[in-house]
């Protein structure tokens, strides 16, 4: 069965032909008017979407309707971008310490987002001690079950 059941019965469907939301809970400008939303027109689960920061918020916890515990926002789940090193660079160079774009006309590093970078696009200079091609570690592996191996074969004999 469902959550909500409505209270009006429509045997119609709708054209909308107006540049705005049915429903003017459904877009906010910023996270302050989130907040600001009354209780009493809230239900659970309702999503909201804020134009300041793209990010769609579903209401989780009416009682903290004006706190972020109140609400679920969808870069709380985990994003993956998987890019080129030239692209990331291109990216981080469009976006500002709030990450948001320097020019909304290109892409730009989204907050909460990982970026997985191909391997094989990354400059030499730029992979140091920190950073481990799968190459080099399969190669690893490699050496490390030859040598167990070997030494179980020792310990038999």
């Amino acid at each position: 069965m469902y959550k909500y059941i409505g209270d009006s019965i429509l045997n119609a469907s709708f054209t909308v032909q107006v540049p705005k939301p049915l429903d003017n809970r459904t877009v906010v400008n910023n996270i302050h008017e989130l907040y600001s939303i009354p209780a009493a027109y809230a239900y659970l689960g309702m999503t909201v979407a804020n134009i300041d920061n793209g990010n769609i918020y579903m209401l989780v916890d009416k009682t903290k309707i004006n706190q972020k515990a109140g609400w679920k926002a969808s870069y709380e789940s985990i994003q993956i971008i998987t890019c080129s090193y030239a692209e990331y660079k291109e990216w981080e160079l469009n976006t500002n310490e709030l990450f948001q774009p320097i020019d909304d006309t290109k892409e730009y590093l989204h907050q909460d987002t990982y970026y997985y970078i191909y391997e094989d696009s990354l400059p030499l200079e730029d992979i140091n001690q920190e950073y481990v091609k799968r190459s080099d570690w399969q190669e690893l592996l490699n050496q490390v079950a030859t040598k167990a191996s070997n030494n179980a074969v020792i310990a038999i004999n």
